[in-house]
C-alpha cells in the first residue's frame, strides 16, 4: 500500500511538472491512475500465484532445515555429554590402566624370575648330564684303546716268543 501511496505521489509530482500548466486540477489525474490501477493490479493478479507459491516453498525449506539443524543440534549435544562424560572419568581411566600396567609388569617381572630360575636348574642339569655323557664316552674310549694296546701287546709278545705261543695254543684249547 505504500508502494502505491509512494508511485501515486509520483506521478502527480510528475503530471504537474509537465505540460507547463500553472493550474493543475487532480481530476487530470484519474486516468493515469486507473491505467496504472488496471495495469499493476493485472501484474499483481497475475504474480500472486507464483509468489505465493515461492513463498510456500520457501517456507517449507526453511522448515526442514530448521528440523535438520535442530536434529543435528541434538546429535552434536549427545556427542558433547558423551564426550564431556568420558573427559571426566579420563582421571580414574589413567590411574587403573596405569595400576593394571604396574600390576602386569610385577607379574611378568615375577614370572620371568621364576622362568629364569627353572631354566637355569634345567640348565645345571643338562650340562651335568653331558658332562656325565661325556665323561662315560670317554671312560668308554680309553678302555678300548688300553685293551687294543693291551691286545697289541700280547700279540705281539706271542709273536716274539714262540714257547709263549705254544703254551697259549694250549692254554685256548683245553678250555675249549
Amino acid at each position: 500500500m505504500k508502494l502505491i501511496s509512494f508511485l501515486l505521489l509520483q506521478l502527480s509530482v510528475f503530471a504537474a511538472s509537465e505540460g507547463g500548466h500553472s493550474a493543475g486540477h487532480l481530476s487530470d489525474l484519474l486516468v493515469p491512475a486507473v491505467n496504472f490501477a488496471i495495469v499493476f493490479g493485472f501484474i499483481g493478479w497475475k504474480l500472486k500465484a507464483p509468489l505465493k507459491k515461492m513463498f510456500d516453498d520457501n517456507s517449507v525449506k526453511v522448515k526442514e532445515l530448521v528440523e535438520l539443524a535442530s536434529e543435528r543440534d541434538r546429535e552434536a549435544q549427545i556427542k558433547l555429554d558423551t564426550y564431556e562424560k568420558k573427559i571426566s572419568h579420563l582421571d580414574s581411566e589413567v590411574k587403573t590402566i596405569i595400576e593394571n600396567a604396574h600390576k602386569d609388569s610385577e607379574a611378568f617381572e615375577k614370572n620371568h624370575i621364576v622362568e629364569v630360575k627353572e631354566t637355569i636348574v634345567k640348565l645345571s642339569k643338562d650340562s651335568e648330564h653331558k658332562i656325565e655323557s661325556e665323561k662315560n664316552a670317554m671312560i668308554k674310549m680309553l678302555n678300548e684303546t688300553l685293551l687294543d694296546e693291551v691286545i697289541a701287546k700280547a700279540k705281539s709278545k706271542i709273536v716274539a716268543d714262540a714257547n709263549v705261543s705254544k703254551k697259549t695254543t694250549e692254554n685256548i684249547l683245553s678250555k675249549l
